[in-house]
């Protein structure tokens, strides 16, 4: 029974390798889902929502990997607001936004955001680690940690910049409205049932600003898309590091502690 869920667990696993690198690698795919991943998103939320709802009264579902699909879920509706439709009902404006903001900040930088880069972002940097983190449950805990980090840093940010420019930003309503509790219920779950401290949810913050931080940088200062290999590298980097800290530990238990008598 253990080998055969540990076989699904894996064949899942290369599935959402596979898929990543179908939506990237294969232009015929790629150029379809430009402008309409959010769309396609916007699906995948309703459907995840609807075995949610059919298997919530399971006992056997492990929780932490129901609350790694809601992150997804929740996320997926905020890309719709982000990308697709805002709340003011203008059809994918976020570019138009950013560009606008980011030539007030920094004038003649001649920064131009392209939906190759918003869609490598949204699907890389997002869908890749949530899935992975949706897979890794308790025995790879920090893709869930980087997952919740994002979402809550993402939903600050857009909170930040309602607050410093007075209007609304496409994307802020969910922000609100699912990001920032569904973000802090997230992390406190952790805490009360997986045994998670402080520093482990300041790692999944500090994974979410520095990934928000060194995109923004990147489209700024480069003036382009990041690479796709660059994406996935940064949306596998919690996996990877969690690999090699369970090595490590393995290789290298900690040493018994002596008792006094």
């Amino acid at each position: 029974m253990r080998q055969a869920t540990e076989r699904r667990s894996n064949l899942l696993l290369i599935a959402t390798f596979a898929g990543a690198a179908v939506m990237h690698l294969m232009p015929q795919v790629r150029d379809y889902l430009l402008t309409t991943w959010m769309v396609v998103g916007l699906g995948g939320a309703a459907f995840l929502s609807l075995l949610l709802s059919q298997d919530w009264a399971e006992q056997e579902r492990d929780r932490l990997t129901r609350f790694h699909w809601f992150l997804l879920i929740v996320y997926l509706l905020h890309q719709f607001e982000e990308h697709g439709v805002d709340l003011l009902g203008r059809r994918d404006f976020f570019i138009t936004y950013a560009q606008n903001v980011i030539g007030e900040f920094t004038p003649g930088s001649g920064f131009v955001l392209t939906p190759l880069a918003i869609y490598r972002t949204n699907t890389l940097v997002v869908w890749l680690p949530f899935l992975i983190a949706a897979w890794g449950g308790r025995r790879f805990i920090w893709p869930g940690l980087a997952a919740g980090g994002l979402l809550l840093t993402n939903g600050i940010f857009h909170i930040g910049v309602a607050f410093w420019r007075a209007e609304y930003n496409p994307g802020l309503g969910s922000a609100i409205v699912l990001f920032l509790p569904v973000g802090l219920l997230y992390f406190r779950f952790l805490q009360q049932h997986c045994a998670i401290g402080w520093p482990g949810i300041a790692g999944g913050m500090l994974f979410g600003a520095a990934a928000h931080a060194a995109l923004l940088l990147n489209m700024i200062f480069l003036r382009s898309a990041p690479s796709a290999g660059a994406f996935a590298l940064v949306a596998l980097a919690p996996l990877i590091a969690n690999l090699l800290y369970d090595r490590l530990q393995r290789a290298w238990p900690p040493a018994p502690q002596s008792q006094k008598t």
